[in-house]
């Protein structure tokens, strides 16, 4: 009977060989652009979001290109509060600004995506010039990135490690340069 098994696996190996690539690796990115139009689905709840968020980023350098399709997507997919510290701690004999009126901000499908794109992309790394006090509140992150699409074109052909190193560099450099502000990475 063991014999038998042998040719039996073989055989099956061979037939799936000669059926071609599954669609699973002849649409490697189809599922991830699935997951990012889930994003957009309003029944889901936050917590499934960020589920689906982290299924995307964990796809690595595989969701790149998906997500730099979808960085100008207008659609409302969330409500975050606000970027800033006007809203919080201020003290309470000073009148309300009207932007702290409704705290929360609409999050949009691409703004979600660039910040997944810069998930990838930030290595876990802290760069031995990093201070403990910066010299003045950092709004973004060491690196910026203008043009997603001329930013593939060049790095598109770079491994993910290779993409973390040139990351890694541009920390660095926003440290020694005082943190004044972030690094245009193109």
């Amino acid at each position: 009977m063991r014999r038998l098994q042998s040719p039996l696996l073989f055989l099956s190996l061979f037939s799936l060989l000669l059926a071609g690539p599954s669609h699973a690796s002849r649409d490697s990115t189809g599922w991830i652009s699935e997951k990012i139009q889930e994003l957009k689905d309003p029944a889901r709840s936050d917590s499934e979001k960020r589920e689906i968020s982290l299924k995307i980023q964990a796809a690595g350098k595989l969701a790149i290109p998906p997500l730099i399709g979808c960085v100008e997507d207008p659609t409302p997919i969330a409500k975050i509060p606000m970027a800033g510290g006007e809203c919080i701690n201020r003290p309470g004999s000073l009148p309300i600004p009207p932007q702290c009126e409704n705290p929360l901000r609409t999050l949009t499908l691409g703004e979600r995506c660039e910040q997944l794109l810069y998930d990838i992309l930030t290595p876990r790394y802290v760069s031995p010039y990093e201070t403990r006090v910066p010299a003045k509140p950092i709004s973004s992150g060491p690196f910026v990135v203008k043009n997603w699409g001329k930013w593939w074109k060049k790095y598109q052909n770079r491994s993910l490690e290779q993409i973390h190193q040139e990351a890694r560099r541009k920390i660095d450099e926003f440290w020694l340069g005082g943190n004044q502000r972030s690094i245009i990475w193109k």
